[in-house]
């Protein structure tokens, strides 16, 4: 019993818990500022076209009433269709637990919740993708914080368009592309072309993560093509 408590005050005063301390404090505070943002949010918070005719709000209620994407590409009905998609659903399933009747605009903002899970992803993978790097733990932690703590990525917790949705996606391109690198492996492939075509079926410009991944990918395979001749 008392080498157990031995280990725990370790753990405590020289472990862990002390070294990580500085980027525990940093993640609490992101999220804490997330969350605040996430109870603030309505669909006319800094943003244009969610309430307009046209615009996000009436691109998820048609998939809602509908189930089936319209057939035009007015204003925001030309942008991809999973964000409003996935928001359909949601609400589909916020509606088995509460009648909004004709109240629709009270149904849609219950997405901020997806809008506050999308933004809590991003801060997950910024502190991954930072990870791969192997900086000493003050570079590290200095990065880290000013992503996670970036009031532009927290205000975009407030905001029900597609832009979050497409910011997970090309992060996450950025961080499998990361591991390939490392360790080339045909699943890792396969997860980022998926990574790829969902934000590129969120919002066409995640296409443009390609302009990144391209030239990271052929450094790899020309790297690997000297290293096997060095090896001969």
């Amino acid at each position: 019993m008392e080498n157990e408590k031995i280990s725990v005050k370790k753990i405590i005063n020289g472990g862990k818990i002390q070294k990580d301390f500085p980027v525990f404090v940093i993640t609490i505070i992101a999220v804490v500022s997330r969350f605040i943002a996430f109870l603030l949010a309505n669909p006319v918070m800094y943003q244009h076209d969610v309430l307009i005719e046209g615009g996000h709000f009436d691109y998820a209620m048609y998939i809602f009433n509908n189930w089936h994407l319209a057939d035009n590409n007015y204003y925001e009905f030309a942008q991809p269709p999973l964000n409003a998609t996935l928001q359909a659903i949601f609400m589909k399933f916020i509606s088995i637990f509460k009648n909004y009747g004709e109240d629709n605009l009270a149904l849609y903002t219950n997405c901020k919740v997806l809008s506050f899970i999308y933004s809590l992803i991003i801060l997950y993978l910024f502190y991954k993708i930072i990870k791969e790097f192997n900086l000493t733990k003050k570079l590290f932690t200095l990065f880290y914080g000013i992503m996670a703590l970036y009031p532009g990525l927290i205000i975009m917790t407030t905001q029900y368009s597609n832009d979050l949705l497409s910011y997970v996606f090309f992060y996450l391109s950025i961080y499998l592309c990361i591991r390939w690198a490392k360790n080339p492996k045909l699943s890792t492939i396969i997860f980022l072309a998926l990574s790829i075509g969902f934000g590129m079926l969120t919002k066409i410009s995640v296409g443009l993560v390609a302009f990144i991944i391209g030239p990271m990918m052929l450094a790899v395979l020309i790297h690997s093509i000297i290293a096997s001749k060095n090896d001969k």
